[in-house]
Order: structure tokens, then C-alpha cells, then sequence
């Protein structure tokens, strides 16, 4: 009997064909979307488009109470996404419906800055000084607990959206009273009534890289399936471009095997802290010189896999965190491998690349302004 998997649809993320098509291939797809999201995107439901089912309502609000109607007059096996911005809503679903999913709680860790922060304190890692503002008044109050230099981000923010380094009270109070005021404006970047946090700006150490023309953090991509965790590899990355835009990425990594075990031990201990149940991860460290530093984790992501792996045969990016929640096999049965060296770059428009070498275990990459 096939397995059947309710897919949400959110605003962004990958085309809707490309995550359905895939998994259409051994599972009934029953789909859960709203018109409203529908409207905000750059594809449709169309011919290109396998599925089984359609659940769909005219406002995202309602979609929820929706695909749990549907749940109770048919089968559902599993529920996933593949759009941040409908995390929450699968976790909810996948609770109401009691099926295997994301706890709800882990969601808004991973959707939340700052309560992740918390966690990741209380579960013994280590992370930057930081601290939360809810409203431009309590600047002050956030310099006095993380200092300068610093940068400020969203809370609930993705993308490097109205995000900024700091270096003085005046640079702060003026980046917040503007963040505020943009936040509402940026669209599904941010969200319309985050609030923000100040953190340490973290200081990377270079010498981790042997090849010069790297930045001084990596990300760590994985796969879990009901806490076990398939850590696929961890992906190198190019040097920011103002004002912290990341500029490209390299996968596999070009460190030495020791230093990726050290990485990969604190993703992994991030991970369990957040309490990550299912899916796919990203979780991005600071290489500083006493260690590896939590700086950033996504549930959802982890995007060198979808293109640059070379997955067991019947395993795909996509399929992945999909067959064991519909009661197939719990972890491919070997570790996805790489090409020998796969990158990927997106330059910012008032830069441009002046050179670029890559080879198996070595990039060298000089970036210039224009």
C-alpha cells in the first residue's frame, strides 16, 4: 500500500512541481495550500504538477483546521514542507493529526532567534553574547549586556534581511528605529511584528582554512529521522559582502578531517538541544580560535544536498525526510557522497569575482569592488 503524505505549500521555498514530482514516485501526495499563498508565488498547481489530493482554502489562517477535516475522513501517514514559512503550521498539523513530525516547540526554537539562543545555552553550547529588543527604547539596555562591535538581526528573519553589524550606540539606535519601521515592509524575509536581537559579533579565525580566500564559518547539512541524526557533509563559505551578504558556498568542505569531526560534534549537540525530530537541517558555526560556535540553525534547508549529493540509489534531497515519516526505511543505508568539489556563487551586483580557482580540495577566490 502507498504511503500518503499531506506536502504544505508555503510562500517561498522550492517549486512546487520539484518537491511533489519527487515524491509522487512512491507516496500519494495530498496537497495543502491557500489561495492567498498561491497568489504569492512565482508557480501554480499545473500540469507538471503529481498529486493525489488538493486541500485548499482561500485564507492560510484556515488551512490548518482544514487538512486536520480532511485527516479525520482519510489517511495521512506523514506531513512535511519544504517552505520556512509554513513550519509551524506542519508541526500543528502533525500534532492534531498524530502523525510523526516536527515538535511544535522545536519549530519556534528554529523560527525564533532568540528563544533558540536560550536553548542552545541551556543545552551546554556555547554561543555569542546576546540580547533581545523589543522596542528601540531598550537599546541601552542590550549594549550593557552585549557590548560593541555587534550585529543586529530579526528575530524572525531569513535571508540576511535587515540584518546589520554596529560599532557605536548612534549606528545602533539608527539601524533600530529603521528596522522597525522596515520590518513590516520586507515581505516573507521577516516577519511583519518581529522583534530584534543584538549579538557579539563573533570573530572568526582564518587559519582553520589551510587554503586562503575563505570566510571563517562553514554550515553543517543533515538529515534526522525521529532523532537519529545523517550529518551528509559541511559546505565551506566565500567571504561576506557588505553589509553581511554571503557571497558563495563550497561542498564538500576543505577541512582537514579532524576539524570537520570538531564541527560536526557541535551541530550535532546543537541539534539534540533544539530536541530536532525529522527533516532536513542546516546549522552554521563560526570557526573561531577556541572552536567551533554556534551562530545560526534552520530546520528545512540544507541546500548544497538538493543538487550537489550523490544520494544511495531510491534516495533523493526530497525523498529523504519524507520516506521515513511515511513508514519506510528509517536512514538511507549509506552515507550520500559529493562531487569532487561543487561551488556556487551569488555575487552581489556591486561586486564582481576577479578570480576564481576551484579544484578538489582547494578554492582560491579574490572578490573585488566595482
Amino acid at each position: 500500500m502507498r504511503p500518503v503524505l499531506m506536502l504544505f505549500i508555503g510562500t517561498r521555498g522550492v517549486r512546487i512541481a520539484d518537491t511533489c514530482n519527487p515524491l509522487a514516485a512512491f507516496a500519494d501526495v495530498v496537497l495543502a495550500v491557500s489561495d492567498d499563498v498561491l497568489a504569492e508565488r512565482a508557480d501554480s498547481l499545473d500540469a507538471s504538477t503529481r498529486y493525489t489530493a488538493v486541500v485548499r482554502v482561500p485564507h492560510r489562517d484556515d488551512l490548518v483546521a482544514a487538512a486536520l477535516r480532511y485527516a479525520r475522513r482519510n489517511r495521512v501517514d506523514g506531513a512535511l514542507t519544504f517552505s520556512d514559512d509554513m513550519l509551524l503550521d506542519t508541526a500543528r498539523f502533525a500534532d492534531g493529526a498524530d502523525v510523526p513530525g516536527q515538535p511544535v516547540a522545536t519549530v519556534d526554537a528554529f523560527r525564533d532567534k532568540y528563544l533558540q539562543r536560550q536553548t542552545l545555552v541551556a543545552g551546554g553550547l556555547r554561543v555569542p553574547r546576546y540580547a533581545e529588543i523589543t522596542d528601540p527604547a531598550r537599546a541601552g539596555t542590550a549594549l550593557d549586556t552585549v557590548g560593541l562591535p555587534a550585529i543586529l538581526k530579526p528575530t524572525r528573519g531569513s535571508g540576511s534581511a535587515l540584518a546589520f553589524p554596529v560599532t557605536t550606540p548612534a549606528e545602533l539606535a539608527d539601524r533600530l528605529r529603521e528596522s522597525f519601521e522596515s520590518a513590516p515592509l520586507v515581505g516573507g524575509a521577516v516577519a511583519a511584528d518581529t522583534a530584534f536581537i543584538l549579538e557579539e559579533l563573533l570573530i572568526g579565525d582564518p587559519s582553520w582554512h589551510a587554503v586562503p580566500g575563505f570566510a571563517p564559518y562553514v554550515s553543517v547539512e543533515t538529515v534526522a529521522v525521529d532523532g537519529e541524526y545523517r550529518h551528509l557533509g559541511v559546505t565551506d563559505r566565500f567571504p561576506l559582502a557588505p553589509p553581511v551578504l554571503e557571497t558563495g558556498m563550497m561542498f564538500p568542505s576543505g577541512l582537514a578531517p579532524e576539524q570537520t569531526a570538531q564541527v560536526v560534534a557541535v551541530a550535532e549537540k546543537a541539534l539534540g538541544a533544539l530536541s530536532f525530530r525529522h527533516g532536513l537541517a542546516h546549522v552554521e558555526l563560526m570557526l573561531t580560535a577556541g572552536g567551533p560556535s554556534s551562530s545560526r540553525s534552520t530546520r528545512g534547508r540544507a541546500a548544497p544536498c538538493r543538487t550537489w549529493c550523490r544520494w544511495p540509489p531510491g534516495w533523493t534531497w526530497c525523498r529523504s525526510p519524507a520516506v521515513p515519516l511515511s513508514g519506510g526505511s528509517r536512514t538511507p543505508t549509506s552515507s550520500p557522497g559529493a562531487a569532487p568539489c561543487s561551488s556556487h556563487r551569488s555575487t552581489p551586483s556591486a561586486w564582481r569575482w576577479s578570480a576564481s580557482t576551484v579544484c578538489r580540495r582547494s578554492t582560491t577566490c579574490r572578490v573585488s569592488g566595482r
